[in-house]
């Protein structure tokens, strides 16, 4: 049986001993839609510590070409897209951050610059929300479209990085 720490996350040694379908369930949207990247965190059990199940979701990006990563990518929602194919995660990060609860203009120019983005780059414009407001997001999509295909990529990645590193946060205890 599972043991949970007081804020209800799992310890590594309940991760460790986890049945299969179970960690690919539990694990499956640490990365948007991407059953891949918990099959690779389980495939590399037993860790020792949350910091080595950080290292190998790391490893994992790292193992990807730059195809499989625009895959990934494209998995992710354009921010403030009324997406009834979100995940949970998504959708519960939208929320806290603003997102849901922005004006129709502040909607208009996020559906503009997304689709200026998704044409410009071949992907969805991603940024970690946790911790921001929709007016810093937007700022930072109309700064963001001024840099080259190379440059957005790896900013792309860095923020699911960071969004899969808060989601495990909540899954694990650290």
């Amino acid at each position: 049986m599972e043991t949970c720490n007081v804020d209800g996350r799992m310890e590594i040694g309940d991760l460790n001993q986890m049945e299969e379908s179970k960690f690919m369930m539990t694990f499956a949207n640490v990365v948007e839609k991407c059953p891949e990247a918990a099959a690779f965190l389980l495939t590399h059990r037993p860790y020792m510590n949350a910091n080595e199940v950080f290292s190998s979701l790391e490893r994992f990006f790292y193992s990807l070409s730059t195809e499989d990563k625009t895959k990934i990518l494209n998995l992710y929602p354009d921010l403030t897209a009324a997406d009834k194919d979100m995940t949970k995660d998504s959708l519960h990060e939208h929320i806290k951050s603003g997102l849901t609860k922005i004006n129709e203009h502040t909607r208009s120019s996020f559906e503009e610059l997304n689709t200026l983005y998704r044409e410009k780059f071949g992907f969805p414009f991603i940024m970690c929300v946790t911790g921001n407001d929709p007016e810093k997001i937007l700022s930072s999509l109309q700064k963001r479209l001024r840099n080259d295909v190379e440059s957005e990529l790896n900013a792309d990645l860095h923020e699911v990085k960071k969004i899969s590193r808060i989601r495990l946060s909540n899954l694990i205890a650290v």
